[in-house]
């Protein structure tokens, strides 16, 4: 008796705050849109700060297993006053709660960490942005997204944080995370912590767009019309540079949850190191491009061949060349810097001919070729200390050939390693190269 008798006030409390405020329509309040805001259930935009602006009306939301709905708002903020009016800010969500508590709670002093709000509250639960760490960029979306802000309630965990089923007066059943897509490229998960700390964050953020393997994009379409738990997902960190190189992440969901926070949605990190953001190019034109496809191509029977200068040397000296490479035991490539010394621009010059350049920046390579440094990671037992490998590229040019047609062209020459300091400091390929 005494717990229906708290719902029904709770909900008078509710149907009064809405009918004293806006005379608003109370069935707005019974469904969540997945991808849509509700109609306006009560004008909480009006509680936000002055420079902080409301994008859309509110949204029932519950993931918290209590019977009665939350209420989600997504705003701009830190906006920026311009001639003729604001540039938009980036976009933000909070969650109001409509807590009513007994005349016990409201005689409680404030600074009683075991007590919850005063009665009668409608607490706001800051979403992003927020102080808290792990937090990702620190918004929901940039300020070109604002009409790209989608939300969708799924259930990762079977049970609530106490054991028990998910209530039924939920508004969508088990549903317990929420993820907010700031279009392709920011993905938020959103629970329920508790009323004291309020919900928890994870973000996601991938500017290149997030994969389901590398250089195949996550198929969005498809998982929107079936929004289903998301536990792996590559994310794509662009380089901006010249030959279109992308650093990627793997995410895979940690299943491993901690004690204490049961509902978390964590997931592990993985470095997969540089690629090409759209994949290996059959004839790539700058020296870092050629290393890496060398690196990343395989065997022997696949494109790597062509990259060679000495393809068709004696298989003795390529044995030697891999032999030093030892590409099949390289996990992944962290770092590439190249240095051209071959030729100044307009000059045309045959496959390994003699440069008119004097500079010789790495002892033992001759300095006709184009240099590329490659920090590698190699392949490693499960809870070794990391280790890296240095490798130094030359690179021979050849100039453009009219039958058949071929553009420049640089192949590799040479590979030496270079040894490791001693004093454990870590080489850098830009120092490497001089530069």
């Amino acid at each position: 008796m005494w717990l229906n008798s708290f719902q029904l006030v709770r909900y008078l409390f509710l149907a009064w705050l809405c009918l004293l405020l806006t005379g608003c329509d109370l069935s707005a309040l019974t469904s969540l849109g997945a991808q849509s805001p509700t109609t306006a259930a009560l004008p909480l935009g009006d509680a936000l700060p002055a420079s902080w602006q409301a994008i859309r009306d509110v949204q029932a939301v519950n993931i918290d297993d209590d019977p009665a709905n939350e209420y989600l708002l997504l705003f701009a903020y830190d906006t920026v006053s311009a001639a003729g009016g604001t540039l938009p800010g980036p976009i933000g969500a909070l969650i109001y709660d409509a807590q009513v508590g007994d005349e016990s709670e409201s005689n409680a002093t404030p600074a009683d960490p075991n007590v919850g709000p005063p009665i009668n509250a409608m607490v706001p639960y800051a979403i992003l942005p927020s102080y808290r760490r792990g937090a990702g960029q620190g918004f929901i979306a940039a300020p070109d997204q604002r009409d790209a802000v989608t939300v969708y309630p799924l259930t990762y965990h079977a049970q609530s944080a106490d054991g028990e089923a998910t209530g039924e007066a939920a508004v969508t059943p088990g549903v317990d995370t929420l993820l907010f897509m700031g279009g392709t490229t920011y993905l938020t998960f959103v629970w329920w912590k508790s009323l004291q700390e309020g919900y928890g964050v994870t973000q996601l953020y991938a500017p290149g767009g997030f994969e389901a393997s590398p250089a195949a994009p996550f198929d969005w379409s498809a998982w929107q019309n079936s929004p289903t738990p998301i536990d792996q997902i590559i994310g794509v960190h662009p380089l901006h540079d010249r030959s279109l190189l992308c650093r990627r992440f793997r995410y895979n969901l940690d299943t491993e949850l901690l004690p204490q926070d049961p509902r978390a949605i964590y997931f592990q990190q993985s470095d997969l190191g540089l690629q090409f953001c759209y994949g290996i190019p059959e004839q790539p034109f700058y020296a870092e491009a050629v290393v890496l496809a060398y690196l990343l191509n395989g065997g022997e029977q696949l494109l790597a061949p062509a990259l060679r200068a000495d393809a068709t040397g004696d298989a003795a000296s390529r044995a030697q060349f891999d032999q030093i490479l030892q590409r099949d035991q390289i996990e992944r490539v962290q770092d590439l810097v190249s240095y051209a010394t071959f030729a100044t621009e307009g000059q045309r010059a045959p496959l390994n001919a003699p440069s008119t350049s004097e500079q010789n920046r790495a002892p033992g390579v001759n300095s006709a070729e184009t240099l590329v440094c490659a920090e590698v990671i190699p392949i490693q037992p499960e809870g070794t200390q990391l280790l890296r490998r240095w490798l130094l590229f030359g690179l021979a040019y050849q100039s453009p050939q009219f039958k058949p047609a071929t553009p420049d062209r640089l192949f590799i020459k040479s590979v030496k390693e270079i040894a490791a300091p001693v004093d454990g400091v870590a080489v850098k390929c830009n120092q490497v190269l001089g530069g």
